[in-house]
């Protein structure tokens, strides 16, 4: 490419960089998290896939209890609810959530009481290990309840919600709203921002993002890239749903982005790449390939992943390079979007065989 024409890309896509930091910034945000995170190389692991350069995005590092790319956004739920005058936190999710760990951490540092519902995984016995142990000493008060799904779940909520509300608190609900996976998307907006200077100051304008999200945070990173023209692709490995129903949440964000943001973003459904082979045996679940993929990367980088999200992410990347889908030019830069305290919870699991050193 001729130098001059590089130089006006180079040009416009700053530009854009700069007026989507400018619309973002006007969306309320508390500060939480230690931001930005870094962007590791993992040379050993890019020689096993068989590309160019492998690096490592950071957010199991963001510091508020222990780490996960949560706690991005929740310093804009969190904010949202300071600004209506919230005295009560509410969460949502499965036994070991890393969200409710991240917001029961969120509460305690900023002073508000958190409450959690957490949704049992059938008969099995409660681990008080990882996240759920976390959650207590943050001093989160702890509900076990039964729901068949998240959207049964987000009923439950909403009902204890009216409940604190008939009895005179002020709650607010922060997972598994409309509202707060908007604001996780907004949150992953900012962190591809991140992940593009950062490669760009390692000299790499062509790449792939590899993810465990099929939801807020792909949408948001495919957006912003896509608003910023920049030369990303981002690749979704499934953690719950089949990749129809993914395509259709990530599209429906898409919309509420552009609406929030008052920006148009470029069609991309063609780039909607979403692989829902490495789901398992289902959501809040590991798999073997999940618990392969996690000794890999520990044998390899020192790099610790967690048996539900960053786990089954690392299974569908050696899977592609199983599959050929790499190739030695590539460069990929992989998500670690935290939720290492789960790893606690599949100990006997893990510790089965020896570490395996192929893919």
């Amino acid at each position: 490419m001729p130098e001059l024409v590089l130089r006006t890309l180079m040009t416009a896509n700053a530009n854009r960089i700069d007026e989507l930091q400018r619309r973002l910034d006007k969306i309320p945000r508390v500060l939480l998290g230690s931001l930005p995170t870094p962007l590791q190389e993992a040379p050993r692991l890019a020689d096993l896939l068989g590309v160019r350069r492998l690096f490592v995005k950071r957010d199991d590092l963001t510091g508020l209890g222990l780490g996960g790319n949560k706690v991005r956004t929740l310093e804009h739920t969190v904010a949202e609810a300071v600004a209506s005058g919230a005295d009560l936190l509410l969460g949502a999710a499965y036994v070991h959530s890393n969200h409710c760990r991240q917001l029961a951490a969120a509460g305690a540092k900023m002073g508000i009481e958190v409450r959690l519902l957490l949704r049992r995984s059938g008969d099995r016995p409660v681990s008080w290990q990882g996240n759920l142990l976390l959650d207590e000493l943050f001093g989160a008060g702890i509900e076990f309840v039964e729901a068949a799904d998240t959207f049964t779940l987000l009923e439950l909520a909403r009902g204890r919600v009216a409940e604190f509300e008939a009895s005179g608190r002020r709650p607010m609900l922060l997972t598994l709203t409309p509202a707060s996976k908007l604001l996780g998307a907004i949150a992953a907006m900012r962190t591809l921002l991140e992940i593009e200077g950062q490669l760009r100051a390692a000299g790499e304008v062509r790449s792939s993002i590899y993810v465990s999200s099929g939801g807020p945070t792909y949408a948001g990173l495919l957006s912003a890239a896509r608003l910023i023209g920049a030369d990303i692709q981002v690749r979704g490995i499934s953690h719950q749903f089949d990749t129809a129903i993914q395509v259709d949440i990530v599209t429906g964000l898409l919309a509420e982005i552009e609406s929030l943001l008052r920006l148009a973003v470029p069609p991309v459904a063609p780039d909607i790449e979403i692989d829902d082979r490495f789901i398992g045996p289902g959501y809040g679940l590991s798999s073997a390939a999940a618990f392969d993929a996690i000794r890999i990367a520990g044998a390899l980088d020192g790099l610790v992943l967690d048996p539900i999200y960053t786990g089954k992410a690392m299974a569908g990347l050696l899977g592609h390079a199983r599959e050929g889908r790499l190739t030695p030019d590539d460069v990929i830069a992989f998500h670690h979007t935290g939720g290492v305290p789960a790893l606690f919870t599949c100990a006997d699991q893990l510790r089965v065989g020896p570490s395996p050193t192929g893919v």
